[in-house]
């Protein structure tokens, strides 16, 4: 890790304005937290455009551990690859007391650090390129991102005497005429080591918040004669921070349409694309159909001439090219091959793998299941730790009972394996675990409770009719 980038992000606020137990950086948008998107982009370019080593020095405080949680799961799904470490800032005494505490955490080789705000979701890897770029082509040693809005808020405002970058005011220091301004600071920056080191050494909480700010080094810097610059950026929106739901979901909108109209431009269809939510590592393929109000979100990869009717949510899905989705559908963390029919309001449960030209009807439900090719389960069944050959046809109201609380082999569920060409009649349930050999059947109404081993076997396992002529009306009496 020598000469590299040590990326700085200050995790550790509350977020009073959000309004919310759930720390503000791990708020999500499209399905993931927001921080994480961020350090995701800023990993991706580095590493790939600018061929930078870098590493993360996340500064975490209010809800440590439920941060530290979301940005170690990225890394390990290696969403972010470059190193991570935390420093703790256990009193929030502001920005560049979190900065200074980050950097007694650092590596001792880091020569440039940038520092970002982890609330900064639309900020992406072409605008970490640009900011790299001007930082060093203008060979300054301390860098902010600034960005102009009609009217600012309560950001800090950037500081010009002409075109010339001075320094920084934050809104609750800042004059009248000063809150006037329209370009203000967006929260990242690029410094020299010992620049940033001897101005922070500097600093004063003596303002209105009572914090050490961190844009404070800008005004050190003027004054000491060192080159400085406002990187400023004609897109805000790469620099909108969230600070509410509000701007929560603005942020959200703008990623939501962009992911849109990628996919779109790529060939797939999607009805009424302001009512669904495409996920950032979701791949679609050209010809596929989204519906109306439709969610996918995580690593769900559909193949060519996927249709999802509306209402459907996806969370981890392969789907093999010509399936169809239908409406309600709500599938997670499973395989489906190609061309099958899976719902109306069907329900796959993490861990299945289901084979080609397959029909899942309404209100089924599988959980870890592994299902044959031209299998039909039709309607209102459940199917859980089961292992279905090859063209089965499951009647209305089966069940694999794979639970009765006895634990064997270590474990307390027990798997049910059904063979080839095996018809299960309506109404009926095996009970695990259990094995149905090939090409038996299965009389409606039976409950299975011992393996059948012979193939071509019937089995009826139900309580032989008895009538009772006039035997209701004497009941109802």
């Amino acid at each position: 890790m020598d000469n590299h980038l040590e990326v700085i992000v200050l995790a550790a606020g509350q977020g009073t304005r959000m309004k919310s137990p759930i720390p503000k950086v791990i708020h999500q948008v499209v399905g993931e937290p927001m921080v994480c998107v961020m350090m995701e982009q800023i990993d991706s370019s580095a590493r790939e455009a600018l061929k930078i080593k870098i590493r993360f020095n996340v500064v975490v405080g209010h809800g440590k551990d439920a941060v530290e949680a979301e940005i170690k799961k990225a890394a390990q799904n290696s969403r972010i690859q470059s190193p991570v470490i935390f420093t703790h800032q256990k009193e929030q005494l502001g920005t560049a007391h979190a900065v200074r505490l980050a950097l007694g955490n650092a590596s001792k080789s880091a020569k440039i650090f940038a520092v970002f705000n982890g609330d900064l979701p639309l900020f992406t890897k072409e605008d970490f390129i640009y900011f790299w770029k001007e930082h060093v082509s203008s060979k300054s040693l301390a860098s902010l991102a600034s960005a102009s809005l009609e009217d600012a808020g309560q950001y800090g405002r950037v500081i010009r005497k002409g075109k010339n970058f001075v320094g920084t005011v934050e809104y609750k220091d800042a004059t009248p005429a000063q809150k006037k301004i329209k370009e203000y600071n967006g929260g990242v920056y690029l410094f020299e080591r010992k620049l940033l080191e001897e101005a922070l050494n500097k600093t004063s909480n003596k303002n209105a918040s009572g914090e050490f700010y961190l844009p404070d080094v800008f005004n050190f810097a003027f004054k000491k004669k060192k080159k400085i610059l406002a990187c400023h950026y004609q897109n805000e929106q790469a620099l909108a921070g969230v600070n509410n739901l509000v701007e929560l979901a603005a942020a959200e909108n703008v990623l939501l349409k962009k992911i849109a109209d990628h996919w779109m431009a790529e060939g797939v269809r999607m009805i009424r694309p302001e009512t669904s939510v495409i996920g950032l590592r979701v791949t679609l393929s050209k010809g596929c159909v989204i519906g109306s109000g439709s969610t996918l979100l995580g690593k769900t990869k559909l193949a060519e001439n996927v249709s999802v009717g509306p209402g459907c949510e996806l969370i981890d899905m392969e789907v093999g090219s010509g399936t169809v989705i239908k409406s309600g559908s709500v599938l997670h963390q499973s395989k489906v091959g190609e061309n099958c029919s899976i719902g109306p309001m069907a329900h796959l449960r993490p861990g299945n793998t289901i084979s080609n030209k397959v029909k899942i009807g309404n209100f089924v439900e599988l959980k870890e299941s592994n299902i044959g090719a031209e299998t039909s389960i039709s309607h209102l069944s459940y199917l859980g730790d089961a292992d279905v050959g090859k063209k089965v046809n499951i009647g209305c109201g089966f069940v694999t009972c794979n639970y009765d609380g006895v634990v064997r082999d270590g474990k307390r569920k027990h798997r049910s394996v059904i063979g080839d060409n095996v018809f299960i009649g309506s109404d009926s349930q095996v009970v695990a675990p259990i094995k149905i050999a090939d090409g038996s059947f299965i009389a409606s109404g039976s409950t299975v409770t011992e393996s059948v081993p012979e193939k071509d076997s019937l089995v009826v396992a139900r309580v032989r009719q008895t009538t009772k002529p006039g035997y209701a009306k004497k009941y109802r009496s």
